[in-house]
């Protein structure tokens, strides 16, 4: 195989004069990679006439791509300090599903695109963290720790309060007029 970079070429009836980086073989030649001016690159794979495009490298997150030529959909984004997205439905309705972040805890959501809402937090320690509410309105409604407490909140967002506590031996506490308070 041969690599070649050459610029002013028709991509899907666009020209261009960025860079592309051409793979050649018996069959013809095809697009393996496109770098555009605004610094995203974008990588392709398949045979030649039925590239899709598989990542795209923007200066703040990598996005990786599956599915055929043309109905390529997003399903993860590398974000910088090791952030990672994972989406989930056809192209053009992508939403996502998953967050992992750098600490290790993964946020999880349920939703329409645009209208994803977080439903739990998984944590490294074993801790998981239950949500309700719409999107931007999500409350904390329970919490259970790997030593078998599970916490219960009631309130509105950002403003919920303990209101009772299970041990794992099925001892509950009720509080009440506010958290702590019983």
């Amino acid at each position: 195989k041969k690599v070649a970079m050459e610029a002013d070429h028709d991509i899907d009836g666009i020209m261009t004069d960025s860079p592309v980086a051409y793979s050649s073989s018996m069959l013809g030649e095809r697009v393996t990679k496109l770098e555009l001016p605004c610094g995203k690159v974008q990588h392709f794979e398949g045979p030649c006439g039925a590239e899709r495009l598989v990542k795209v490298e923007l200066p703040l997150e990598v996005q990786h791509y599956e599915g055929p030529g043309g109905k390529e959909r997003l399903v993860r984004v590398e974000g910088p300090y090791g952030h990672v997205q994972h989406f989930e439905g056809p192209r053009g309705a992508e939403r996502v599903v998953r967050s992992e972040t750098s600490s290790g805890s993964t946020h999880h959501f349920k939703g329409q695109r645009g209208k994803e809402r977080l439903v739990r937090i998984n944590s490294r320690q074993g801790r998981v963290a239950y949500f309700e509410g719409q999107r931007g309105e999500e409350r904390l409604v329970k919490v259970t720790m790997p030593s078998g407490f599970t916490m219960y909140y009631a309130g509105e967002c950002r403003e919920e309060e303990m209101v009772r506590v299970t041990a794992a031996n099925g001892t509950t506490h009720h509080f009440t007029g506010g958290s702590g308070e019983g």
